[in-house]
């Protein structure tokens, strides 16, 4: 049996996932409709864009570290994990969340954004990480 050996950068990432899981949670249980009742209907919608964006592009990240373990592991034969994601849009993607949060109010507006932003790098570095 093969032992998974974690190096400090891998568990810096795999700890940086972790917080953005955790603060798309919180997200998601501060944001409700009851608590930002000034808010109107454009920003609402702007706001709930950004952290479903949030969601789908954490989730498609957690799919590609999954995949790239399985394949590390030999678990799984699928030749280019580069052609199944596309680094470049899902960066682009996840920074347009992050301006998308922009147009929130108080805390939801400050997670969305930070998590656009973190995502966004994430990703990117996966990109660089990829290409070679």
């Amino acid at each position: 049996m093969h032992k998974l050996i974690w190096s400090a950068g891998d568990l810096l990432f795999v700890l940086v996932v972790t917080t953005v899981c955790v603060a798309l949670a919180v997200t998601w249980w501060r944001f409700r409709d009851t608590r930002y009742p000034q808010m109107t209907n454009w920003r609402r919608i702007a706001l709930r864009s950004g952290l479903a964006g949030n969601t789908l592009s954490l989730v498609l990240l957690l799919g590609f570290l999954a995949l790239s373990l399985l394949r590390k592991e030999a678990m799984l034969t699928h030749p280019n994990l580069q052609a199944v994601f596309s680094f470049l849009f899902w960066t682009i993607f996840s920074l347009a969340t992050a301006l998308c949060g922009a147009f929130g109010r108080g805390g939801a507006r400050l997670l969305v954004m930070t998590n656009g932003v973190v995502l966004t790098s994430l990703w990117y570095f996966l990109g660089l990480a990829n290409s070679l």
